[in-house]
């Protein structure tokens, strides 16, 4: 998707209007101000949730390399680890993913009469 192919908000909409236009279009901007704030704190706390788990991982493995005593176990430990940790970073992708297609979801929902398409402009 090129750039120019991207939803963009139309402000003339919301500034170009008077009386009760305007305060429809006030709330649509107030709330795809919520949004924003909404996919920045989702997008953080997914991020910070990501982090612990993979230092808990991360702590476990060194707990149970400690009780490896030769080269086959230690590379068992250390396969499963980067198996799980393979799978882990797989599960964030997707939940960013989702976190940023509901955003996208709701900003068009948010503001129909406000979004335009670049192509049609």
């Amino acid at each position: 998707m090129k750039n120019h192919d991207l939803p963009i908000f139309d402000f003339r909409a919301l500034f170009g209007a008077s009386g009760d236009a305007a305060k429809a279009g006030l709330a649509n901007f107030r709330e795809m101000q919520q949004l924003a704030l909404d996919v920045w704190l989702g997008l953080g706390l997914e991020g910070l949730r990501f982090v612990s788990a993979r230092l808990d991982a991360q702590a476990g493995l060194l707990e149970g390399l400690r009780g490896c005593t030769d080269a086959a176990s230690v590379g068992e430990k250390e396969a499963q680890f980067f198996v799980q940790s393979a799978d882990e970073y797989r599960k964030v992708v997707t939940r960013i993913g989702e976190i940023t297609r509901e955003a996208g979801d709701r900003i068009l929902s948010a503001a129909p009469g406000a979004m335009r398409n670049r192509k049609a402009a």
